[in-house]
């Protein structure tokens, strides 16, 4: 991207996160004091796998987050299905639900495929340059 400096993007972090620190950390406590220990947990693996992606270069794939969204929508789906009492009209009711989140997953996927491929390249500068026209 030519408008952006091509500095390391962590110098930009870095200088950002050592002004800001002291000034939101206790914002940032009390939001997480009121957090699931689960979701909290979620967010730590997150960070961890997309730092994994930066380092091995793959960040522009997103399938850490995709593959975390799959697990999670499946743990809900497994906990949903086992809480269904009764009729089995709700069990269907649940794995078709279950299914239908995988898929708008799996068109998520293709969208990010699409948007970091060659073509999804090419477009993205012909609109900045038809933009800059």
């Amino acid at each position: 991207m030519w408008w952006i400096p091509h500095t390391p993007s962590h110098v930009f972090q870095t200088d950002e996160i050592k002004a800001n620190a002291q000034l939101y950390i206790r914002q940032i406590a009390d939001v997480l004091a009121f957090v699931n220990r689960q979701m909290i947990l979620i967010f730590k693996t997150n960070d961890l796998l997309r730092s994994i992606e930066h380092a091995l270069g793959t960040s522009n794939s997103m399938s850490s987050l995709v593959q975390m969204s799959r697990a999670c929508v499946r743990c809900l789906n497994n906990d949903s299905y086992r809480r269904c009492k009764g009729s089995t009209w709700r069990k269907y009711r649940v794995i078709i639900t279950g299914c239908w989140r995988q898929f708008a997953i799996s068109c998520y996927q293709v969208f990010l495929w699409l948007y970091w491929s060659n073509l999804g390249v090419l477009m993205r500068r012909s609109l900045v340059f038809s933009k800059n026209a």
